[in-house]
């Protein structure tokens, strides 16, 4: 155990210091982390990293520290350009659906490895996957059998879902042949991925004839589709009675590819109400503090009930 130990230290410190040569303005997150979130956070980092990325020697973690500074840089782009103009860059899907989501060296080289180490390296992304872990996966009572993951980004979710219940059964869905493939790799790396199958495509187009699900996820979602409204009594159609769900989105949040701008935590529960959705449990994390509400970034986690 202490060899172990020690070998993740090693691995983290290596990580910082080729974040601090290859990309030095977005080096000091890696420290800061680890001092907020404690020792058993940078060992589930270093170990995500190495089953995820690789070795340092075949550059993987060079690829995954890169497409982290890549991703963060991007959205401080369209981040600045919501706080410039009151309203994000694109509103429909197909303003982003070539340039983003089937774009190969987008997805693969920056979107996908950063937005996967967000969850990690983003305190307020880490805080609610930990709300996630703590608060949501274990009062799923009875234990759901099958759970669909509607927008699977890097696979996060459904392999929190996997690794907690190994008794379910998962489906993930998504408009990205590329998050597909990321979120396999993925979920083959923990072990997990014989209890999962993919389904690519729009839910607000296909015809898949479903079995109703005991348990959804659908993390930050709503915030990159037109009709959010529709989107949510969707997923509600696909729940079984009394089924459960943990639904999130992003709060003035620039992303590159968000088009519906939620304000509030309170406007996504209102939605979710409106769906037909109970909230059991809801949560928010802001990414940081003095700037005006309206203007910083959070995202919003609502364990809900059909």
């Amino acid at each position: 155990m202490a060899a172990q130990i020690k070998m993740s230290e090693e691995i983290f410190d290596r990580l910082t210091e080729l974040a601090g040569t290859q990309t030095p303005f977005f080096a000091d997150i890696w420290q800061r982390s680890r001092k907020e979130f404690g020792e058993e956070w940078m060992r589930e980092l270093v170990d995500n990293v190495v089953r995820i990325f690789g070795t340092e020697e075949d550059k993987g973690w060079e690829a995954a520290i890169r497409g982290y500074a890549e991703f963060s840089l991007d959205n401080m782009r369209h981040q600045k350009y919501f706080e410039q103009n009151g309203r994000y860059r694109w509103s429909r899907l197909e303003d982003i659906q070539t340039r983003y989501y089937e774009n190969e060296e987008h997805m693969m080289r920056g979107y996908l490895p950063g937005m996967h180490l967000s969850h990690y390296l983003w305190p307020h992304h880490f805080k609610l996957l930990t709300f996630f872990r703590t608060q949501v996966l274990p009062n799923l009572n009875p234990a759901p059998r099958l759970f669909y993951d509607v927008g699977i980004g890097t696979g996060i979710y459904s392999r929190e879902t996997l690794r907690h219940l190994p008794q379910v059964h998962g489906k993930g869905f998504d408009i990205s042949r590329y998050s597909v493939a990321f979120t396999r790799h993925s979920l083959q790396a923990y072990d997990v991925l014989a209890r999962y199958e993919f389904v690519l495509g729009n839910v607000f187009t296909m015809n898949v004839p479903l079995e109703k699900a005991d348990f959804l996820v659908s993390q930050e979602v709503l915030e990159h589709v037109e009709d959010p409204a529709r989107f949510l009594r969707i997923l509600h159609d696909w729940v079984k009675p009394e089924g459960r769900a943990y639904i999130t989105a992003a709060i003035n949040a620039g992303l590159s590819d968000h088009i519906y701008l939620f304000q509030s935590p309170e406007e996504v529960a209102a939605l979710l109400e409106q769906a037909g959705w109970k909230i059991l449990k809801g949560h928010a994390e802001f990414a940081y503090e003095g700037m005006p509400a309206e203007l910083t970034p959070a995202v919003a986690g609502f364990f809900c009930q059909r």
